[in-house]
């Protein structure tokens, strides 16, 4: 019997561990998807408020450092529609940072931040000039990913944040076509909102 099989075997043992794709330590990734919310609501003249859940483009990014099974890092998003308003979200996250296999990563992380909110009132036709609002905002952010070689990955978040507080702000609106009409808008800002989003980066 020739010990060349033996000696195959013992080599391939010991490479094993260096050819399997080592977990990765952290990543960066970009979003592009759509958010629901309805943190900015126009007060009418009566004192009730209309429906004011609306549709926005939101882009973003996350960064994470991976621990075990933990995660710890720092996100941002920017939702809005062109030449209304928008919405910042900024946070710190952290969570569970699961791998239940080699090219496959699984996080729950929660998120503390805030919620700057600016151009209440603007569309096409209309301008207006107020205050830009910051509220405390808590989140649930619950994520997958799959790795794209050794290094990139691809995948989804699915975000939920809720403002802690509310605050009611005036706008002085002026709204332009074929003429100009100038009036004062009341504002209930604070609300939840959702994200769904693609992401795409790398791992780290």
């Amino acid at each position: 019997m020739t010990p060349v099989p033996s000696l195959l075997g013992l080599a391939f043992a010991c490479l094993a561990p260096t050819l399997a794709l080592a977990q990765p330590q952290g990543s960066l990734d970009f979003q592009l998807g759509i958010a629901r919310t309805s943190a900015v609501c126009r007060v009418e003249a009566d004192g009730t408020d209309p429906s004011c859940g609306k549709a926005l483009s939101s882009l973003g990014f996350t960064v994470t450092r991976r621990m075990g099974p933990l995660a710890a890092g720092g996100g941002v998003e920017v939702d809005g529609v062109l030449l209304s308003e928008t919405h910042l979200q900024f946070a710190g996250i952290g969570g569970l940072n699961l791998w239940p296999a080699d090219d496959t990563q699984i996080e729950l992380l929660g998120e503390i931040g805030g919620h700057l909110v600016g151009g209440m009132g603007s569309g096409l036709f209309t301008g207006s000039s107020g205050p830009t609002t910051l509220l405390p905002s808590v989140g649930l952010r619950a994520g997958a990913a799959a790795r794209l070689g050794r290094r990139f990955l691809l995948g989804i978040w699915i975000i939920g944040r809720q403002d802690l507080l509310r605050k009611n702000v005036e706008v002085d609106v002026q709204r332009c076509l074929f003429g100009c009409l100038y009036s004062t808008e009341e504002y209930r800002v604070g609300g939840w909102s959702v994200t769904a989003a693609i992401r795409l980066g790398s791992f780290l």
